[in-house]
């Protein structure tokens, strides 16, 4: 990410400064710092086990703003319990003033990489709000198979240990339908028959019958086809 500019102007009734820097593509990132110059931070000094975060590794990718405009080669990280995108410059960590769109991570090396697409703006469900950002797993004519990751906070205990908490992984599958702005939950590809009558064409086996890995392999090639 290419700065061509920074300056500072006096924000906020707590003397803290919002440095911005204009990218390469001209969007506003803006960051917060305290009256010493030091980035503000939230302070959580609660004990968990495991991580918010989708990977711990920072990913460099590509952010688009709900303005059209974007950055390219940032390195970045997604907290899924907070929902919250970050970015890092050397070696202090930003927030997104601006309103993010969506984003894509690349993690890996020489040797091979994995590339994960978010988006929000989708419509809400029991437990998403368009805020929310989703992995798009695949797209095809009208449809979107996407992908919500989240993260609980449950009760911990640990022999010897005093009580703490840890984060609990969940997904859920959704297809989404830009033609009726429906949001369906897939739990089965059998479920799916309705909404999509040509996958009853399809040879469903056992293990299909429930979500999980195979099933998403079957969904993200078929609607990866559609036209």
């Amino acid at each position: 990410m290419k700065t061509l500019c920074l300056f500072t102007c006096i924000v906020l009734p707590l003397f803290s400064v919002a440095q911005v820097n204009m990218s390469a593509s001209g969007t506003e990132i803006r960051d917060i710092y305290d009256i010493s110059g030091r980035p503000l931070v939230t302070l959580n000094n609660t004990p968990v086990v495991g991580s918010p975060l989708f990977a711990d590794s920072w990913a460099k990718g590509t952010v688009t703003f709900a303005s059209g405009r974007y950055i390219t080669n940032a390195m970045l990280r997604f907290n899924v319990y907070s929902n919250e995108l970050v970015y890092k410059v050397g070696d202090m960590v930003f927030r997104f003033l601006d309103q993010v769109q969506s984003f894509q991570l690349t993690y890996g090396d020489d040797t091979g990489s994995d590339t994960f697409q978010f988006r929000n703006g989708y419509p809400a469900t029991g437990k998403t709000t368009p805020t929310v950002f989703l992995e798009v797993l695949a797209t095809g004519g009208r449809y979107q198979l996407l992908k919500h990751h989240f993260k609980v906070l449950k009760d911990y205990y640990e022999y010897g240990s005093a009580p703490t908490k840890a984060y609990r992984d969940g997904t859920e599958l959704w297809l989404y339908d830009s033609k009726t702005q429906g949001m369906t939950q897939v739990r089965s590809i059998h479920e799916l028959v309705k909404e999509m009558p040509d996958l009853a064409a399809l040879p469903i086996k056992q293990p299909l019958h429930k979500s999980g890995p195979a099933m998403e392999k079957v969904l993200v090639a078929f609607i990866n086809r559609l036209e």
